[in-house]
């Protein structure tokens, strides 16, 4: 692996011209795979690389000191005593973005990592190029951490701009494969700390579509890991419920039409889930929140397929329980 020199060699730049973000946590069995893509990264600027540890219980942090002393220069962590995310801390607007110097943001999970050494090169590249763009992506495989399924591709993501419609309904966009430009940021902390904003990656990838052009790679650059695991039902309806009440926000954060009815759309039937799984399932609790979002978006165009959707929907719950 080169070294801290030969990285930063022959780039007659003052300071970052990009600022790769990493959370970490307890991902000791990932975070050398990530760390080794951001140094491997073949580019004609200078990069740093802020990495927030959120009190890792395992041996992550060990790993990311290996790699802060090795390159002192580019790897700029943030060890946390206490675990922020439980206590509802907005990570990234609190102690990752005030550091970061970059004209650009390239984002990468600690569990996640980049496999094209000329990612970062390629990505900003072409924000050079287009100023009116705010940010692009790129393909990404999926690999499961437990041999679950095979790998796959992520999203068959095209060489085209996406528009702020398709990212909210699809919202198919990996992690690691966002670049965008700093001066977002503002915007997005503003959005983002708003405490009925559950999804800080999709508020980020809205704020950007709302302030510029967002553009979509073909290239496979990256992996996402998908990890085992699920939710019961209480739960899910929790988390579906919040979704809910977040989509309400996002139509006062980005005023445009077509998003609007999208999410009117979403929320619509989101809520009539939600309702009928609380009802089935006596979670008497969460009816009023989704009743109320029911009122709130419907359009008599949903009337017509309320009933095949009821029926689909008590048929798979009805299977469910037999095989239980």
């Amino acid at each position: 692996m080169r070294n801290e020199e030969e990285i930063q060699e022959s780039k007659h730049i003052d300071k970052p011209l990009v600022t790769i973000v990493t959370l970490a946590y307890n991902h000791g069995g990932f975070i050398r795979e990530s760390l080794e893509g951001f140094i491997s990264q073949k580019t004609s600027f200078p990069f740093e690389v802020i990495i927030h540890d959120d009190a890792s219980t395992d041996n992550t942090s060990n790993v990311i000191r290996e790699f802060e002393q090795k390159y002192p220069s580019i790897i700029k962590p943030i060890y946390q005593i206490e675990n922020q995310f439980s206590k509802g801390v907005s990570i990234g607007s609190t102690f990752i973005y005030p550091r970061a110097q970059g004209k650009y943001i390239a984002l990468c999970e600690g569990d996640d990592y980049w496999t094209d050494p000329n990612k970062l090169q390629k990505q900003v590249d072409f924000m050079e190029a287009h100023p009116d763009y705010s940010m692009c992506f790129h393909n990404a495989m999926m690999t499961w951490t437990d041999g679950y399924k095979k790998d796959e591709v992520f999203a068959h993501i095209e060489d085209r701009q996406y528009s702020i419609v398709e990212l909210y309904r699809r919202c198919y966009i990996p992690t690691a494969s966002v670049l965008f430009r700093s001066d977002i940021i503002p915007h997005y902390s503003n959005n983002v700390n708003n405490p009925k904003v559950i999804y800080g990656d999709i508020c980020l990838f809205l704020t950007c579509a709302s302030l510029g052009k967002v553009w979509g790679m073909h290239d496979n650059m990256s992996v996402y890991r998908k990890h085992p695991g699920g939710m019961i039902y209480r739960q899910s309806l929790d988390r579906q419920l919040k979704e809910v009440y977040m989509d309400a926000e996002f139509k006062k954060f980005f005023p445009d039409e077509e998003l609007g009815k999208m999410i009117k759309q979403v929320s619509f039937w989101r809520s009539f889930e939600g309702y009928i799984y609380s009802k089935y399932y006596g979670y008497k609790d969460y009816i009023p929140g989704f009743k109320a979002c029911l009122k709130k978006n419907f359009a008599w165009k949903h009337a017509t397929r309320i009933p095949l959707i009821l029926w689909k929907w008590l048929t798979h719950l009805n299977k469910y329980k037999e095989n239980r």
